[in-house]
């Protein structure tokens, strides 16, 4: 009987506590629907670091019985904060006279865009503040002339790395490949059918803001740069393939990356303009980074010159080119650093589980084993500074710098990757691997064993008569005789012909 009282007082608490929250979701409901306000008839407010603005809030109707309070209230305080906020409070009536006006004072902290809200309650209720209107504010970074430049000198960076790749591309052995072409299939699957989706899945599960997930979608959806082919060169794996690879995965890029970002991008954007994806111009973009391979590819066959200096310089060339884009890049982009610890996690996971899982796919193809690291080498590391680049000049400002904090973040991550793997295999190389002259000194050494053990049997068969031991002389003798046989045999004068004295039998 107890226990079917608790049940019934249970049930019953739920009912009233369901029946309340709906009452209160009905009430709050009907406040902001009762108040029309607005800011100036804007969509967003914009500032920069470090300044401030004035806007105007205009409440032109209350159709409720209650007075209201209402107040302004900043979603995070680190990106913006609302200068003497006690004062900002209103009270409005039913019996005001309409409009009331109010100016507020924005103070931009950081980069970052958050809410202004505007919360209501009933004066002399017990019921919760409910948000009846908010705006979101934009705070951007203090405009300087040197962020041009900056902008610029990566373009340059990036169309001198993609004329170096092309300049190295041997179309010959890029055919080989294609005719065999299993490990470019499976590259290109981890490519543009693994990373994109990935990528995808990552900004879901660490809820990243839309701008951060839309970079780090961008990112994924990108092709192979040359980082990929310098690591493949200091790891020792097939250079080759890595470079079929990249060059395949350029040409792919011009259909497969709008289509991708047509695919995981408008989940991301929640309706938000600003952050539509510009097709057009990415396409045109990636189209004009061809023509750079292209002109490379020229000059390689233009002049076999070019190519060996293309050749000799992919190391160091492209060693600078990294050092010089942090170098002009880096102190200017500190923001990148600022970045919440879910952009990081991101950064940090994508090119490492993007190279786990080509490398278990390529495997699970059965591909030779310098193939299965090329394939994950190429399918984790993508062109970060092309995907930057991409955002710097086609997305608005601050989505643009904030979505370019993942792919920079991705590209410094890789970048230490690489450091760390080409640093391990160095020391694997020289503690654990026996050196090549190393291991042919013991072949040689064993083959000497060898000989001197068949010279031992000689002897041993000499002594009992087994064999006959032959005269050095002897053997002169005999070849002597086999050359005289020869030249009277042979009617042509070898005189004539330039082999004088049978020089051709010695």
């Amino acid at each position: 009987m107890g226990s079917k009282l608790d049940v019934l007082l249970f049930i019953l608490v739920v009912v009233m506590v369901t029946t309340a929250d709906a009452t209160v979701t009905e009430t709050n409901r009907e406040m902001s629907d009762q108040i029309n306000i607005t800011f100036d008839g804007l969509s967003a407010l914009y500032t920069f670091e470090g300044a401030e603005r004035s806007v105007n809030v205009t409440v032109f109707s209350y159709d409720g019985e209650t007075d209201v309070f209402i107040q302004f209230n900043t979603t995070n305080e680190r990106v913006f904060q609302i200068v003497n906020q006690s004062s900002t409070y209103m009270t409005i009536s039913k019996v005001n006279d309409f409009p009331q006006c109010k100016t507020l004072h924005i103070r931009g902290i950081a980069l970052g865009i958050e809410d202004l809200l505007v919360v209501a309650r009933k004066v002399g209720g017990i019921d919760p503040v409910e948000v009846v209107e908010r705006i979101a504010v934009k705070v951007n970074l203090q405009p300087k002339k040197i962020m041009v430049v900056v902008k610029y000198v990566m373009l340059v960076f990036v169309i001198i790395g993609f004329v170096n790749m092309g300049g190295t591309i041997d179309l010959g052995l890029v055919w080989n490949n294609l005719r065999r072409p299993w490990g470019v299939v499976i590259g290109m699957v981890c490519q543009f059918m693994i990373m994109p989706p990935l990528a995808f899945g990552l900004a879901k599960a660490l809820k990243l803001d839309s701008p951060s997930a839309i970079g780090l979608v961008l990112d994924g959806s990108c092709p192979g740069g040359y980082l990929s082919n310098i690591l493949s060169v200091m790891l020792d794996v097939d250079y080759v393939l890595s470079l079929t690879m990249t060059f395949c995965s350029n040409i792919l890029a011009m259909g497969m990356m709008p289509l991708n970002l047509f695919i995981y991008t408008p989940p991301l954007t929640a309706g938000n303009k600003q952050l539509e994806t510009p097709f057009t111009e990415i396409g045109v973009q990636l189209v004009l980074m061809f023509i750079p391979i292209s002109i490379g590819i020229f000059f390689k066959y233009k002049s076999p010159r070019i190519n060996r200096i293309c050749t000799k310089l992919l190391k160091p060339l492209s060693t600078v080119l990294l050092v010089l884009v942090l170098a002009t890049s880096l102190p200017f982009q500190l923001y990148i650093f600022a970045a919440p610890t879910s952009t990081y996690i991101g950064a940090f996971l994508l090119p490492l589980c993007g190279s786990l899982l080509g490398f278990v796919i390529s495997k699970a193809a059965c591909l030779p084993f310098k193939s299965t690291l090329t394939v994950a080498l190429e399918t984790g590391v993508q062109n970060a500074l092309l995907a930057t680049t991409i955002i710097t000049f086609f997305y608005p400002h601050p989505e643009a710098e904030i979505a370019s904090r993942a792919p920079y973040l991705i590209f410094l991550m890789t970048v230490c990757q690489g450091i760390v793997l080409v640093l391990g295999y160095m020391l694997v190389k020289k503690f654990l691997w026996k050196p090549k002259e190393d291991e042919e000194a013991i072949v040689s050494k064993k083959d000497d064993g060898e000989a001197e053990k068949s010279q031992q049997a000689v002897t041993e068969m000499i002594k009992n008569g087994v064999i006959r031991e032959v005269n050095g002389n002897e053997i002169d003798v005999d070849i002597q005789k086999k050359k005289t046989e020869l030249q009277c045999a042979c009617q042509t004068d070898f005189g004539d012909l330039g082999v004088p004295n049978l020089a051709f039998i010695n």
